[in-house]
C-alpha cells in the first residue's frame, strides 16, 4: 500500500481516538457526584432516612448523602476548624498544606509529561507509516496522562481550599472545579486539525488551573 495512503488512514485513527478521549467525562467534584434524591439512600435504596440538613440524608444503614452533602460537609469542617485551639489549627494547616503540595506536585508531573507528548505528536506530519505510528503513540500517552493530571488537580483543589480557609477564610472554591469543565462536545470532528485543537484546549484548561493552584500555595 502507498505510504501516503497508510499515513492518511492512521491519521484518521488518531483523530477518532482523540475524539473518543475528548468525550470522556472529567473527574467530578463532591457536589457533582452527590445524589439528586435526598429521600432515597444511594447505598441500600431505603427511604428510611432522616435529614440533618437541607438536601442531606442519614440512612438507617449508616450511609450519608444527598445533593447538599458537599455544602454540609464543608460546614461541618469549618465548624471543626473554628473550634480548634490556635496550636491545633496551626498543626492542621501544616498537614493540609503538605498534602496539597503533594497533590499539586503529582498533577504537575503528569501534566508536564502529557504536554510534552502532545507537542511532540503535534509536530509530526504522518506522511509515512513510521511517523503515523509515532504520532499515535504520543497521543496515546496524552490520553493516559491527562486524566490522571485532572484527578490530581481536582484532589488538589479540595486540599487547597482547606488551606486557604484555615489561613485566611474565603470559603469553598467551587468555581475552580468549574474551570475543569470546558466543553468536549465539539471534539467529535472529522479533521485532524480540529481534533488536535480540542486536545490542546483541554491541556490549557488543566494547565491554567494547575498554575493557579501553585500560586495559591506560594
Amino acid at each position: 500500500m502507498d505510504p501516503v495512503v497508510i499515513g492518511v488512514v492512521v491519521g484518521v485513527v488518531v483523530v477518532v481516538a482523540i475524539a473518543a478521549f475528548a468525550l470522556r467525562s472529567r473527574v467530578p467534584s463532591l457536589d457533582e457526584v452527590a445524589e439528586v434524591d435526598a429521600n432515597t439512600c444511594a447505598a441500600c435504596g431505603s427511604k428510611d432516612v432522616t435529614h440533618p440538613a437541607e438536601g442531606v440524608y442519614l440512612c438507617v444503614c449508616g450511609f450519608r448523602g444527598g445533593p447538599g452533602m458537599g455544602a454540609y460537609a464543608w460546614k461541618l469542617e469549618t465548624e471543626r476548624v473554628a473550634a480548634m485551639s490556635e496550636s491545633d489549627r496551626a498543626a492542621l494547616l501544616a498537614r493540609e498544606r503538605a498534602d496539597a503540595v503533594l497533590k499539586v506536585t503529582a498533577a504537575r508531573g503528569d501534566y508536564d509529561m502529557a504536554e510534552r507528548a502532545f507537542r511532540a505528536g503535534e509536530a509530526i506530519t504522518p506522511l509515512g507509516r513510521g511517523e503515523a505510528m509515532r504520532k499515535t503513540e504520543l497521543y496515546d500517552q496524552v490520553r493516559e496522562l491527562l486524566p490522571s493530571a485532572e484527578r490530581h488537580v481536582t484532589d488538589a483543589i479540595a486540599s487547597v481550599e482547606k488551606v486557604r480557609h484555615i489561613e485566611r477564610g474565603g470559603g469553598r472554591m467551587n468555581d475552580w472545579y468549574d474551570r475543569l469543565k470546558g466543553s468536549r462536545e465539539s471534539a467529535l470532528t472529522v479533521t485532524g486539525m480540529q481534533a488536535t485543537a480540542a486536545l490542546r484546549a483541554q491541556l490549557k484548561e488543566v494547565g491554567t488551573v494547575l498554575t493557579a493552584l501553585e500560586r495559591e500555595l506560594g
